[in-house]
């Protein structure tokens, strides 16, 4: 028996020192990915200088070899035993159309369980994706869920008890994704936020926008000055959409529904601005809705903004308007060498194209044609699969909060 190479040794000793959990593979596993590019490269330096009997370069170009092959070994376990993350529902009514059935379809998650205050909707939603996740469970109700073995929850109970269940979720160990708003206030939002960060755990709230193909590349640009000193941004949603059977506004308003995710991609976008002032006029079938009714629900409002270098914002959302198309959304970042902007696509909610403007000339930087709401609920599970623990991003989350609480006259941020 040959005697074991230098290398082979170390590798050896080191598959097999009791480094077993996952989340220690994790830590060592893109190292050693970049080891195995390293030891290749040097492999291909090597030439050998004899052909009858191996030379010392022979020698450690079989050593690296094996160092190669027991590296790539080594590294597609570590990435075999990363399992999904399982996850609970709680509240399937919001989720159940493309969060729910994205994540179960994709195979990013396990979903295990689901629970909600109608338990038809429950069983009606487990039956639509037994397909993908022949295993899930309706149960009765969030505590049984929450005592269920889970690695994060979906939450899309009514506002009410959304951030006692976010809280209850983090004190259990679990990372959280929740439907906006999180809590009925941006103090109560910034104290579950607060939580998540003791506690240790991811929670994101469900801002689409900020997912659409392109948003990333416009932030970006922003930072690096392609359009130079951004000094204007002007947002709009408007929908055909937002009321029930009976023609009454949904509870939370259109400035909750839709214009918080308008808020969002501002703060996104333009990396978390000071807001310095904040004014807004909400009303309610063409009624003003003075201080008096901060929680009545409104269909139209119109607010104006100023953040960071006194950057003027303006914007303005509301459904059942009258716009002779679907839905008619748009963000535009305006510099001082150019135009950045988002918008919907002939009218449509599921078409988005983001370009970036230079005089009459405009590129596009990307967007989307298909179902692009259960994108940021993919992104968590998936920042989840990697690592559960807190994002520091999730710190604006009462930003936004604080301006949409602002804007309704409800409290100051």
């Amino acid at each position: 028996m040959h005697a074991q190479s230098p290398c082979s040794a170390i590798v050896a000793h080191t598959l097999c020192s009791g480094h077993g959990t996952v989340q220690r593979r994790r830590e060592w596993i893109l190292p050693r990915q970049r080891a195995v590019k390293d030891a290749e490269n040097d492999i291909g330096r090597e030439t050998p200088r004899h052909i009858a009997a191996p030379s010392a370069s022979d020698t450690r170009q079989t050593a690296l070899s094996d160092l190669v092959l027991e590296l790539r070994r080594s590294a597609e376990h570590a990435m075999q035993t990363v399992r999904r993350p399982r996850l609970g529902f709680i509240g399937v009514e919001w989720s159940r159309s493309s969060r729910l059935r994205d994540l179960a379809a994709g195979g990013v998650a396990e979903i295990r369980s689901l629970t909600d205050d109608d338990p038809d909707i429950a069983r009606d939603a487990a039956s639509h994706i037994r397909n993908f996740a022949p295993n899930v469970r309706v149960l009765r109700g969030a505590d049984e869920l929450l005592a269920d073995p889970l690695d994060g929850v979906v939450i899309g109970s009514t506002i009410q008890h959304r951030a006692a269940l976010a809280s209850a979720a983090l004190d259990r160990g679990l990372a959280v994704f929740c439907q906006y708003p999180l809590a009925e206030s941006a103090r109560e939002t910034a104290a579950v936020i607060e939580r998540a960060h003791r506690r240790d755990r991811l929670i994101a709230v469900d801002f689409q926008l900020r997912q659409v193909p392109g948003v990333a590349e416009m932030a970006a640009l922003i930072r690096d000055g392609a359009v130079g000193d951004v000094f204007s941004v002007d947002m709009r949603w408007h929908s055909l959409f937002g009321a029930d059977a009976d023609g009454d506004v949904q509870p939370a308003g259109c400035l909750t529904e839709l214009g918080s995710h308008l808020v969002d991609l501002m703060v996104h976008v333009l990396d978390g601005p000071v807001v310095h002032a904040v004014s807004g006029r909400r009303y309610a079938s063409g009624r003003l809705l003075g201080a008096h009714s901060p929680r009545t629900s409104d269909d139209h409002t119109l607010a104006d903004l100023t953040v960071g270098n006194d950057i003027s914002v303006r914007l303005a959302c509301s459904w059942r308007a009258a716009i002779g198309q679907e839905a008619n959304v748009e963000a535009a970042f305006v510099g001082t060498r150019g135009t950045l902007r988002l918008r919907n696509v002939a009218g449509m909610l599921e078409a988005f194209r983001v370009e970036h403007c230079e005089g009459t000339r405009c590129r596009t930087l990307g967007g989307t044609r298909d179902a692009w709401s259960g994108r940021m609920a993919d992104a968590w599970a998936r920042q989840l699969a990697r690592d559960p623990r807190f994002d520091s991003s999730a710190a604006r989350i009462p930003l936004v909060a604080g301006i949409i609480d602002r804007i309704a006259g409800r409290e100051s941020a």
